[in-house]
């Protein structure tokens, strides 16, 4: 059976998993610069972060995400799975969205985006997928701009927000206990929202990076941060080139 002209709506949703979870509104900051940045560690000096109240706190893990310049984001939930680096600019990595119950989503593509330049590669299962609204080759290089619906899908998955519109806290935020990520010490902080109840895990010594944010909802993405400040330096790929389709 033919399927609806909506079809991407699902791919659309989980990137929505995965930029939206329950966190506070998003107000202009601060753009994020380009030095690279340490990440903290457990040999780094305390940072005090944990003094402050709670919405400072979250304020300043989303800052050090930001002035960062650049951070490698990788992300989990039950309708996709992400590995991408992103900075304000660019983006580079994969994405596979998993098949949900009725089998409508299932396969996989790789991103390079430079400014308003996209290449993405889609395999098989992606292709054969959307192949209903839009028609293009699999495992072959495709090249639109950011206004191209299927490459705006494609960086619906890089969330180049937190880079240039570094969220806000608010009161509602409750400040938790102190946790180890990644043998880095860290004092969590939540948030209540629609979309379930996020912990965010926020770095008590050296930068204090926003670490990790976990989702008690298996449709949001459990997403994690490290590489801050690692140049990305994103290319066009090397060999034949098509334009991507409009429709």
């Amino acid at each position: 059976m033919k399927k609806s002209p909506t079809l991407l709506a699902l791919a659309y949703a989980a990137a929505l998993a995965l930029l939206t979870a329950c966190g506070p509104d998003t107000t202009p900051g601060a753009t994020g610069g380009s030095k690279p940045q340490k990440n903290a560690g457990s040999d780094a000096k305390p940072n005090g972060i944990q003094t402050r109240s709670t919405a400072e706190i979250y304020e300043a893990g989303t800052a050090a995400n930001a002035h960062s310049g650049s951070f490698r984001e990788r992300s989990k939930s039950t309708m996709s799975e992400s590995d991408v680096r992103v900075s304000a600019t660019e983006c580079v990595g994969k994405v596979h969205l998993i098949k949900d119950e009725v089998g409508e989503i299932g396969g996989s593509f790789e991103i390079i985006q430079k400014n308003s330049d996209v290449w993405a590669k889609f395999d098989k299962g992606f292709s054969d997928w959307a192949k209903s609204e839009f028609a293009f080759p699999a495992e072959k290089w495709l090249h639109g701009t950011t206004s191209n619906r299927l490459m705006e899908l494609v960086i619906s998955h890089c969330d180049r927000k937190k880079i240039t519109t570094p969220d806000k806290g608010d009161s509602y935020m409750k400040k938790g206990g102190a946790a180890v990520i990644d043998g880095v010490p860290v004092i969590q902080v939540t948030s209540q929202g629609s979309g379930g109840t996020a912990t965010y895990s926020i770095a008590t010594t050296g930068k204090p990076y926003l670490l990790k944010r976990d989702v008690d909802r298996a449709e949001q993405s459990t997403i994690s941060y490290s590489e801050f400040g690692k140049l990305i330096d994103s290319k066009a790929p090397s060999g034949e080139i098509a334009e991507a389709p409009s429709r």
